[in-house]
């Protein structure tokens, strides 16, 4: 069905085809592009549609807002009227970020003002805890701030004051991929023009205080609205959600004090939230924060401390792989999935250590055996499934064009090797029986020892990309499971291990945790040693947040995609992309012993024609979680 936009039609639905509306004769497309659907919501100034864009071949859904105010005009309606087209300027500064709807269109039609923006299919977090019938959860906060924080860090550098945070404004897509754990982009703040959220009367007083009651900073109720205001409301938000109280009854005006922590219900929160949330809404800007990027620094390391392991950084593993239904097992008809543990390191601007965490994951071990007969292990690691921003930021000033535009891509659970292959796995693969190419059993140029650990344990270098992909065929036929090498959306995915920053210890990168050519202090990288020479897998004895080493650095490792030069088109989904790709040239990915640290980012790609070899490329491997069936 069409929806007829006139606001004084009596009949306003109407048939697809139809051109004008059939009870008043109106166009039913703006601009002969957007076709409203049905009415989804009205309020003092204005309706909401959900609208199809006719011009795209998809019909892909939109929300249409119309300025609409019922009464005569006047002061407030023309201020309204100009909060609303300051609604589509906001939008359009703020350009495209995935956590806000994109502005698709500002226009007029028919005395009409309209915004067209991009339509977000979820509810939003009020709904949320009306169908969960239970106050939110520490763990859901902790998500809730780290994934919004970064949002109005954002919209703050654009000089935006969103002014009107509460659950209303913030939704949670609906349509997740299946089986994977909470994203941090699953979370988008909406409604960047307050308007509608007061009256024509109030809107005509000099100093219109923009935003909703119990979420309001005093200093925005008073007219004078900071960033720190947006600080506030969102702190509230969270006290809100935890109590599902009333905001104005969560303060004390009687003691002048919150007592939010009385009235958890039986929802206990840890010193750590409680004392970041308090001093959100603190009731004067000196005591609050003053940034949002001043909150998540107080917020990392008090999610890296062990009273808060019931925060989305530490189970994200253990809860994606234990709890949620994943067929994992169909892979290991004769082995049992382990957990093991590792610790992760994250490190501030200077590359000091801001915080130790102690981890957990699962993952199997592969038995081999070398040409003597002597035994070794391939452990692999459980990879959850999720959906990631794949590339660089725009904020990352060390990025190529290569790596951009950054895309969101959703990732199936599969198992990666937690290291590069060593040269002893590389060994007692290559003597197994030949599929398409001969392998060297020692192509390695560091064959000797690495202080007090043997050559085996270096990772194989000097490997070409066919010699890695016939690896993963012996090993495939030799086990009965489909190793092969990780595409390049998986291998940055796993790398990210659920972070956005250039690395994934943080904003820099030490020769302390990595092996890298660190001589020269720049773009976050901390200026060290150059070791000139590979070291031995667990050299460092660290991981990230699934428990991958060496991710940064040591030996390159190629992906199995083809090349292209930058991710316009690149697809949503973890496979190979092989479509318009160059196979002439294969990804490799993760720098090198001999690269400086901008590239060995977590979004630094390149590609080297797939016969390569040199003494800093190496290779690890990935396995589907079906069986290979032979």
């Amino acid at each position: 069905m069409s929806y007829c936009l006139n606001p004084h039609c009596p009949r306003p639905d109407n048939y697809n085809e139809a051109e004008l509306c059939k009870a008043c004769g109106s166009r039913l497309r703006l601009k002969e592009r957007y076709r409203a659907l049905r009415l989804i919501g009205r309020g003092g100034f204005g309706r909401t549609f959900l609208a199809i864009d006719e011009d795209k071949p998809s019909h892909s859904r939109c929300v249409v807002k119309q300025f609409y105010p019922p009464e005569p005009k006047n002061s407030g309606v023309q201020k309204a009227e100009e909060l609303f087209r300051q609604e589509a300027v906001r939008l359009e500064e703020l350009g495209k970020h995935p956590q806000i709807p994109e502005l698709l269109a500002y226009l007029h039609q028919e005395n009409y003002q309209y915004i067209v923006q991009e339509y977000i299919n979820g509810q939003h977090l009020a709904a949320e805890s009306k169908i969960q019938k239970r106050p939110h959860s520490e763990t859901q906060i902790w998500h809730l701030l780290k994934s919004l924080l970064p949002v109005l860090h954002y919209i703050h550098q654009h000089r935006v004051i969103h002014r009107d945070i509460k659950p209303e404004n913030i939704i949670r897509w609906r349509t997740l991929p299946p089986f994977s754990s909470p994203t941090i982009e699953d979370l988008v703040l909406v409604d960047f023009g307050a308007a509608k959220h007061a009256t024509v009367t109030a809107l005509a007083k000099p100093g219109t205080v923009i935003g909703s009651a119990g979420y309001t900073a005093p200093e925005q109720a008073a007219g004078k609205a900071v960033f720190a205001s947006d600080i506030f409301s969102l702190g509230v938000t969270c006290l809100h959600l935890l109590t599902q109280v009333d905001p104005f009854d969560l303060y004390s005006h009687k003691e002048g004090v919150w007592c939010w922590q009385s009235r958890l219900q039986g929802n206990p929160v840890s010193a750590d939230l409680a004392h970041i949330l308090n001093k959100m809404v603190a009731l004067t800007i000196q005591d609050r924060f003053k940034s949002a990027n001043s909150v998540i620094k107080t917020l990392t390391p008090a999610l890296l401390t062990p009273r808060s392991l019931s925060s989305p950084i530490q189970p994200l593993v253990p809860t994606a792989l234990s709890s949620a239904p994943l067929p994992i097992t169909g892979l290991l008809p004769h082995h049992d999935l382990k957990t093991f543990e590792f610790e992760v390191v994250l490190l501030d601007e200077r590359g000091h250590v801001l915080g130790r965490e102690q981890g957990q994951n699962l993952g199997f071990v592969e038995q081999l055996a070398s040409s003597k007969g002597e035994s070794m292990e391939l452990e692999m690691v459980a990879i959850p499934s999720g959906t990631f921003p794949m590339g660089a930021a725009k904020t990352d000033t060390r990025a190529t064009a290569r790596e951009k535009p950054q895309h969101f891509v959703t990732v199936n659970p599969f198992f990666m090797g937690k290291h590069p292959i060593t040269q002893a796995q590389w060994e007692a693969v290559a003597h197994l029986p030949r599929v398409q190419r001969d392998l060297h059993p020692q192509p390695a140029h560091f064959q000797t020892a690495y202080e007090d650990c043997p050559a085996a344990d270096r990772p194989v270098e000097s490997v070409s990309w066919y010699d890695a992909v016939e690896f993963c065929d012996r090993l495939a036929i030799h086990t009965h499971r489909p190793y092969r090498l990780p595409n390049e959306a998986e291998w940055e995915y796993a790398c990210r291990a659920d972070t956005t920053t250039p690395f994934h210890f943080g904003s820099s990168l030490s020769a302390e945790f990595a092996n890298f050519d660190s001589r020269h202090s720049r773009g976050g990288v901390v200026k060290g040693m150059y070791r000139q020479e590979t070291t031995p897998t667990n050299w460092f004895q660290v991981a990230n947040r699934f428990g991958l080493q060496d991710t940064h650095g040591n030996v390159w490792e190629w992906c199995a995609d083809p090349w292209h030069e930058n991710y316009r088109n690149a697809p949503m989904d973890a496979m190979v992309w092989e479509e318009d790709g160059n196979a002439n040239l294969r990804v490799l990915r993760g720098g090198s012993w001999c690269d400086y640290g901008k590239y060995c980012r977590s979004s630094f790609r390149d590609g080297e024609e797939p016969d390569f070899r040199f003494y800093g490329v190496g290779f690890r491997v990935a396995v589907s979680e079906s069986p290979l069936g032979i």
